[in-house]
């Protein structure tokens, strides 16, 4: 069966000098009857080519010269109506499905060698992805009290009853850790690999709101990843879990009886190994400072301080590792 062959609808002008023709992931050819100025002003890869005497055996197409594209027609119709409509990518990239959108064309962008395109995208790439401990450890807060709403139903004081908490949306992790890889935004790379660690391959569909999975965020689009990430994080969950039995810090291990009478002993180990269980469960352990606020139990105040040290150097340590966990940088050869 012969493909079919159409004008695209939006970005085919009759007064383009030239019409580039594109494949369709269904089968399908596109045409694109575009201006050379446009394609020349935004790109140096055009610019270099179009600069070039045009071969007397070159093909035409509806009076103007043909060029065969080797990209795919949907990622080139989402570049060029960016080359048409610069402004526009403001209001993409403030969309919470701005890496999904952007992937395609940035792509192509750097192939082109569209800059502008690639360095607005690793701007909000920053902007949107935390880099900090700082940064990570206010979503996670806010993510848990989201959660605990969710579970709940219920508000707090400090919420008016008519206005919901604004959880600040991370983007799709995948995708955002292909474009930071285009863009060279590498600071990036470690907590969307986590990120995405911390989604379950199956949901838990329980009615219990204490062991139902709760996840705020855009579902990673796994088809996305390339074999050796897929590799990555199978290796990280693997690290991740021997550093933390292994060389993690535990407050229980150097517990001594405080002499205060209180079942700081028992509170202690119950709230470490719930840590442990959570870490198990998603990878994560920079939101474990949340048990230290929310564990019930009678516990002084020394050992209630010493188990606050201990979580937060906990979670230094594990930010400062991510490299490591997710190989990166090189593959640090030790996770001490």
């Amino acid at each position: 069966m012969a493909s079919v062959a159409e004008h695209d609808r939006e970005l085919y002008f009759d007064d383009g000098n030239l019409v580039l023709l594109a494949n369709a992931s269904d089968g399908s050819t596109v045409y694109f009857r575009l201006h050379k100025g446009i394609l020349v002003k935004h790109s140096t890869v055009f610019a270099d080519m179009l600069a070039m005497p045009a071969p007397p055996s070159l093909e035409r197409y509806d009076g103007v010269p043909l060029v065969v594209m080797p990209d795919e027609a949907k990622a080139l119709r989402e570049l060029i109506a960016l080359l048409y409509d610069p402004q526009c990518i403001s209001s993409i990239l403030e969309g919470e499905d701005f890496t999904l959108k952007m992937l395609g064309p940035t792509q192509l962008a750097k192939k082109y060698q569209v800059d502008w395109i690639c360095k607005l995208v690793a701007s909000q790439l920053q902007k949107q992805w935390p880099s900090t401990i700082v940064g990570w450890t206010t979503i996670a807060k806010e993510e848990d009290e989201t959660r605990w709403r969710a579970d709940y139903k219920s508000w707090t004081p400090e919420y008016p009853e008519d206005v919901s908490p604004r959880l600040r949306q991370l983007p799709e992790p995948v995708s955002s850790i292909l474009l930071a890889r285009e863009c060279d935004v590498p600071s990036i790379i470690p907590l969307a690999f986590l990120h995405l660690l911390r989604f379950p391959l199956e949901h838990d569909e329980s009615d219990n709101p204490y062991t139902r999975d709760f996840y705020p965020w855009i579902s990673p689009k796994r088809s996305l990843l390339l074999p050796s990430d897929w590799h990555r994080l199978a290796i990280a969950r693997e690290r991740i879990a021997k550093w933390f039995t292994g060389w993690g810090p535990n407050p229980a291990n150097s517990w001594k009886d405080c002499g205060s009478g209180k079942r700081c002993e028992a509170i202690t180990y119950r709230t470490w190994y719930n840590i442990a269980a959570d870490i198990g469960r998603d990878g994560n352990a920079l939101k474990v400072s949340s048990w230290v606020t929310k564990e019930p139990g009678d516990i002084c105040s020394a050992c209630r301080f010493k188990l606050q040290t201990e979580v937060f150097r906990l979670i230094a340590q594990f930010f400062n590792k991510l490299d490591y966990f997710f190989q990166l940088k090189g593959d640090q050869q030790t996770g001490r």
